[in-house]
Protein backbone atom coordinates (compact mmCIF):
# COMPACT_ATOMS: atom_id res chain seq x y z
CA UNK A 1 0.00 0.00 0.00
CA UNK A 2 1.48 3.34 -1.06
CA UNK A 3 0.68 6.22 1.23
CA UNK A 4 1.61 9.52 -0.45
CA UNK A 5 4.01 11.62 1.59
CA UNK A 6 2.96 15.14 2.48
CA UNK A 7 5.91 17.51 1.86
CA UNK A 8 4.51 19.99 4.36
CA UNK A 9 5.09 17.41 7.11
CA UNK A 10 8.81 17.39 6.26
CA UNK A 11 9.47 21.14 6.14
CA UNK A 12 12.58 22.49 7.76
CA UNK A 13 13.96 25.95 8.30
CA UNK A 14 15.88 27.04 5.26
CA UNK A 15 13.60 25.23 2.80
CA UNK A 16 12.75 27.43 -0.17
CA UNK A 17 9.59 27.57 -2.25
CA UNK A 18 8.83 29.48 -5.42
CA UNK A 19 5.26 30.68 -4.98
CA UNK A 20 2.80 33.53 -4.98
CA UNK A 21 0.91 34.74 -1.93
CA UNK A 22 -1.64 37.56 -1.80
CA UNK A 23 0.48 39.82 0.44
CA UNK A 24 3.35 39.95 -2.08
CA UNK A 25 3.08 41.15 -5.66
CA UNK A 26 4.24 38.50 -8.10
CA UNK A 27 5.87 35.13 -7.67
CA UNK A 28 8.93 34.95 -5.41
CA UNK A 29 11.31 32.53 -3.82
CA UNK A 30 10.44 32.38 -0.11
CA UNK A 31 12.37 30.70 2.66
CA UNK A 32 10.87 28.92 5.67
CA UNK A 33 12.11 30.69 8.81
CA UNK A 34 10.21 28.71 11.48
CA UNK A 35 12.77 26.73 13.43
CA UNK A 36 10.31 23.84 13.90
CA UNK A 37 7.65 24.28 11.22
CA UNK A 38 6.20 20.83 11.94
CA UNK A 39 5.13 22.11 15.38
CA UNK A 40 3.43 25.28 14.10
CA UNK A 41 0.10 25.74 12.34
CA UNK A 42 1.49 28.45 10.09
CA UNK A 43 4.65 28.57 8.03
CA UNK A 44 6.61 31.80 8.39
CA UNK A 45 8.31 32.92 5.19
CA UNK A 46 11.05 35.37 4.36
CA UNK A 47 10.65 36.86 0.89
CA UNK A 48 13.77 36.60 -1.27
CA UNK A 49 14.10 39.63 -3.54
CA UNK A 50 16.58 40.61 -6.21
CA UNK A 51 15.69 44.29 -5.71
CA UNK A 52 18.43 44.69 -3.12
CA UNK A 53 19.15 48.41 -3.63
CA UNK A 54 15.44 49.24 -3.47
CA UNK A 55 15.11 47.35 -0.14
CA UNK A 56 18.25 49.06 1.24
CA UNK A 57 16.79 52.45 0.40
CA UNK A 58 13.42 51.54 1.94
CA UNK A 59 15.08 50.37 5.17
CA UNK A 60 17.22 53.51 5.33
CA UNK A 61 14.27 55.86 4.74
CA UNK A 62 12.07 53.95 7.20
CA UNK A 63 14.76 54.20 9.89
CA UNK A 64 14.94 50.44 10.34
CA UNK A 65 18.00 48.58 11.56
CA UNK A 66 20.28 47.94 8.53
CA UNK A 67 21.18 44.53 10.01
CA UNK A 68 17.59 43.46 9.29
CA UNK A 69 18.44 43.27 5.57
CA UNK A 70 20.42 40.12 4.80
CA UNK A 71 22.18 40.07 1.42
CA UNK A 72 23.41 36.91 -0.28
CA UNK A 73 23.76 35.23 -3.64
CA UNK A 74 20.99 32.76 -4.44
CA UNK A 75 20.09 32.55 -8.12
CA UNK A 76 21.23 36.18 -8.41
CA UNK A 77 22.35 38.75 -5.83
CA UNK A 78 19.43 38.77 -3.42
CA UNK A 79 18.25 39.88 0.00
CA UNK A 80 15.65 39.18 2.63
CA UNK A 81 14.08 42.07 4.53
CA UNK A 82 13.70 40.43 7.93
CA UNK A 83 11.16 43.09 8.96
CA UNK A 84 8.78 41.87 6.26
CA UNK A 85 7.97 38.24 7.08
CA UNK A 86 4.87 36.56 5.68
CA UNK A 87 2.75 33.70 6.92
CA UNK A 88 0.93 30.92 5.11
CA UNK A 89 -1.17 28.19 6.67
CA UNK A 90 0.04 24.64 6.26
CA UNK A 91 -3.21 23.80 4.45
CA UNK A 92 -2.77 26.69 2.01
CA UNK A 93 0.83 25.68 1.28
CA UNK A 94 -0.24 22.06 0.87
CA UNK A 95 -2.90 23.14 -1.68
CA UNK A 96 -0.38 25.26 -3.59
CA UNK A 97 2.07 22.36 -3.77
CA UNK A 98 -0.59 19.88 -4.91
CA UNK A 99 -1.89 22.27 -7.58
CA UNK A 100 1.61 23.08 -8.86
CA UNK A 101 1.43 26.70 -7.66
CA UNK A 102 4.38 26.21 -5.30
CA UNK A 103 7.61 24.56 -6.35
CA UNK A 104 10.40 23.43 -4.07
CA UNK A 105 13.72 25.12 -4.78
CA UNK A 106 17.26 24.78 -3.42
CA UNK A 107 17.38 25.32 0.37
CA UNK A 108 19.50 28.02 1.97
CA UNK A 109 22.60 26.87 3.90
CA UNK A 110 22.65 26.87 7.73
CA UNK A 111 25.18 29.72 8.05
CA UNK A 112 23.00 31.96 5.90
CA UNK A 113 19.94 30.96 7.94
CA UNK A 114 21.80 32.05 11.10
CA UNK A 115 22.34 35.49 9.49
CA UNK A 116 18.64 35.63 8.62
CA UNK A 117 17.70 34.71 12.19
CA UNK A 118 20.02 37.46 13.46
CA UNK A 119 18.33 39.86 11.03
CA UNK A 120 14.92 38.93 12.41
CA UNK A 121 16.13 39.61 15.96
CA UNK A 122 17.62 42.97 14.85
CA UNK A 123 14.50 43.99 12.93
CA UNK A 124 10.95 44.81 13.91
CA UNK A 125 9.27 41.50 13.13
CA UNK A 126 6.47 40.61 15.57
CA UNK A 127 7.77 39.31 18.91
CA UNK A 128 6.07 35.92 18.50
CA UNK A 129 8.20 35.36 15.37
CA UNK A 130 11.33 36.52 17.14
CA UNK A 131 10.57 34.01 19.90
CA UNK A 132 10.63 31.18 17.34
CA UNK A 133 14.07 32.34 16.21
CA UNK A 134 15.44 32.84 19.71
CA UNK A 135 14.45 29.26 20.59
CA UNK A 136 16.83 28.01 17.88
CA UNK A 137 19.65 30.32 18.93
CA UNK A 138 19.45 29.10 22.56
CA UNK A 139 19.79 25.43 21.52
Amino acid sequence: MNIPLDPVDFLGYGDVFYLEIPEVEGIHHMVVVNTCPQENEVIVLGVITSKVEKRKEFIRLAGKNPLSLVEFDYKVHSAIDCNNLKEISKDNLRQKIKSGKAQVSDPLPPLLMKQIFDGIIAGDAPQRLKNLVQNLIRK
